[in-house]
């Protein structure tokens, strides 16, 4: 197990490098330049041209690789091109907003699709079946930003129940530990603030979660319906067992592996396509960051945010895989 940890490990360092070339070279063919974005209505070709050549964006390409590449070699991932902080510093403080967001996302997700999952095989071809059925279909097919545009009219703008944007009203005042808002209310004990973080976190969360949810009750469906036709499951229910034992102890257990697939991919992918959802709900996060950086034309911060999304999502994918041994004992990695 050790060794293919380890060997992973070691893999991720071609696959980054890949990433690093590839979105490097494809934020340069983004039709913009730096230099025009910064100087607005002041723009001239002299002053554009002088203002590239502080920025280092005069020199050829290859040798503005070499130097990013470098200040990564170094732990560096560079420095923003508007805000001259370092983009390092900038997902610090943005990336808990995001996990947050993800996080609550992924756990209702879980939740609700593994639970419709099982009810919908539990009662094959009824009404709840067919009805759970089409649920998830249309879950699948919604795009995210639209569905989020949805229920920021519906329960922010028309029926005004909840807020339609950020993290915390500008009258709550909360001291920032962990960046988590929720966890830092808690440990604040400051009610009001977990409250209002828990109100602005329902429709984002619930715009993210849609389609991991609808993918989950179907994936669990399928499982189940493969698992309770085993023998085994015959064999368990003659000797007397109940049926809840039957159910979660035996059919769902050997049915997590392609539920464990299909969460630790869509966690990540939740993480990197989180963007739709937080410039909709104006979230702050990650992906706020990036598609801010987009329209600025801030390659550092495009290249670094996404980099690190990049390596989140690899070793999310590598923690996937090791929760397989662990339930499952017949795997074993060499």
């Amino acid at each position: 197990m050790a060794r293919y940890v380890l060997f992973r490990i070691l893999a991720i360092v071609p696959t980054l490098l890949g990433v690093a070339v590839v979105v490097f070279v494809l934020i340069r063919l983004i039709p913009g330049d730096p230099a025009q974005v910064m100087l607005g209505g002041f723009a001239t070709p002299e002053r554009a041209a002088a203002l590239r050549r502080d920025l280092g964006l005069d020199r050829p390409l290859p040798i503005q690789f070499g130097i990013w590449l470098g200040g990564l070699a170094r732990g560096e991932l560079g420095r923003s091109i508007i805000s001259q902080r370092a983009v390092a510093e900038d997902i610090w403080q943005r990336f808990p907003a995001t996990l947050e967001l993800t996080l609550c996302a992924q756990a209702f997700a879980v939740a609700a699709g593994v639970t419709l999952g099982i009810v919908s095989a539990t009662t094959h071809n009824s009404r709840w079946d067919l009805g759970a059925t089409a649920l998830s279909v249309l879950g699948m097919s919604m795009p995210t930003f639209w569905f989020g545009l949805m229920l920021l009219y519906v329960f922010g703008v028309w029926l005004k129940v909840l807020p339609i944007s950020g993290r915390l009203d500008v009258g709550v005042h909360l001291v920032r530990i962990t960046g988590l808002a929720l966890v830092d209310s808690l440990v604040q004990r400051n009610w009001a603030a977990l409250g209002d973080a828990l109100a602005h976190l329902v429709l984002p969360a619930f715009s993210l979660a849609v389609i991991p949810l609808a993918m989950l009750s179907r994936f669990t469906r399928t499982g189940m319906l493969e698992v309770l036709r085993q023998d085994y499951i015959a064999v368990a229910r003659a000797k007397g067992l109940r049926g809840r034992a039957v159910l979660w102890r035996h059919a769902l257990r050997n049915a997590l592996i392609p539920l464990v697939t299909v969460a630790g991919t869509r966690f990540g992918a939740q993480l990197a396509g989180a963007v739709l959802v937080e410039v909709v709900y104006a979230w702050p996060g990650v992906g706020r960051l990036i598609f801010d950086a987009i329209e600025k034309r801030d390659y550092p911060v495009i290249q670094g945010t996404v980099l690190f999304i990049a390596v989140l999502f690899v070793f999310i994918n590598l923690a996937t895989d090791l929760v397989y041994a662990a339930l499952d004992p017949r795997i074993r990695y060499r």
